[in-house]
């Protein structure tokens, strides 16, 4: 997806040119890249084309040069499966599993199809 989304030929043959410039470049010459293309709109936008869409690319590549200088951690949320259940639900929910496992092998052996718990010994109960 195009970092600007009126300008989406940034990313024309499925390859964005910011990404490539961040694969590419330096920190150093990142930053002034950003820097720059922020200076050549602000510098430009009561010259040419349209003032609100000039300063709309300045808002774009101000952005681009804030996560370079002042990056922010990224906060993971954790899922919600990773938080520990009382061994009470996790029983139940144990054994709700291996229910649902029998029944769906008695389902496989009643219409004669391939069972794909294969490996699972034939006597698998709960």
């Amino acid at each position: 997806m195009s970092i600007d989304p009126k300008s989406n030929y940034y990313d024309a043959g499925g390859i964005e040119s910011m990404a490539i410039a961040k694969a590419k470049l330096t920190e150093e010459q990142f930053v002034g890249a950003m820097l720059f293309n922020v200076l050549k709109y602000a510098t430009r936008c009561n010259f040419k084309g349209s003032f609100e869409r000039d300063v709309e690319k300045i808002k774009v590549y101000a952005t681009l040069l804030d996560e370079v200088v002042n990056p922010q951690e990224e906060v993971v949320p954790e899922p919600p499966e990773a938080k520990e259940m009382p061994l009470v639900e996790r029983s139940a929910h144990i054994l709700a599993c291996c229910k649902a496992i029998s029944a769906y092998r008695e389902s496989l052996e009643q219409s004669n199809g391939t069972d794909i718990l294969q490996g699972m010994p034939e006597n698998f109960e709960c």
